[in-house]
């Protein structure tokens, strides 16, 4: 399985860009892009350039689909500072995607886009902690908690949730009743702007929709 959330196209395309061979149009983002160029930027660390050169691999753009080679790229962007190819990076270890599954180098890249403002990787890197707070030692799932409250401060209606939920375990009292209640609301408030924007067709809202019910419904943890 693929990761489906990971970047956004950001490349300087070709018309703006100085053209060393002659560019070709690209249906998939619906511009002209010179793969050579693309592939000369990335390899001088221009990091636009590896995070699309990482996703063309992923999706089989313009090139052979490679998921160990995109990985790579999205491994070089990740070291460079992206969030987005930590994001990413994140995700093919912790599915095992072009790598044998890994939560330890995982949560190393989910903590990194964290850092760098990254909201999914926040909920990601809570979702991960808590999923491993088993075997890890006992003040993982307190670590969870906090990128849970993060994530959810940033407007991560599942995080939103999540907190709420935990503020009902009654194994231990990390998260106050009140705090939860006042998570609950939070959430309650997002999944209506969802909803709204899912009604006009927005399909980012759709999915998100989707995976909020399926939550809500205890269809995914």
């Amino acid at each position: 399985m693929v990761p489906n959330v990971v970047a956004t196209i950001k490349y300087e395309t070709a018309h703006n860009s100085v053209i060393h061979e002659q560019s070709i149009y690209c249906p998939e983002i619906g511009e002209q892009v010179n793969l050579s160029k693309m592939l000369c930027d990335a390899n001088n660390g221009v990091v636009d350039a590896q995070v699309n050169l990482a996703i063309f691999y992923q999706n089989g753009i313009m090139i052979n689909k490679d998921l160990v080679e995109s990985l790579r790229w999205f491994k070089k962007a990740a070291e460079n500072g992206d969030a987005q190819a930590q994001l990413a990076v994140g995700q093919y270890y912790d599915m095992g995607v072009g790598t044998p599954v890994d939560h330890s180098q995982a949560l190393k890249f989910y903590i990194a886009a964290a850092q760098n403002g990254n909201v999914s990787a926040q909920y990601n890197a809570a979702h991960l902690l808590e999923r491993n707070s088993d075997s890890w030692d006992c003040s993982t799932i307190f670590d969870a908690i906090q990128f849970y409250k993060l994530a959810a401060h940033n407007g991560c209606a599942l995080a939103q949730f999540k907190v709420y939920q935990l503020s009902r375990n009654g194994s231990f009292k990390a998260i106050s009743m009140e705090e939860g209640d006042q998570h609950y609301r939070m959430a309650m408030s997002s999944h209506a702007s969802i909803s709204l924007r899912a009604s006009e067709g927005d399909e980012d809202a759709i999915q998100q929709l989707l995976v909020l019910n399926a939550f809500i419904k205890g269809e995914i943890s």
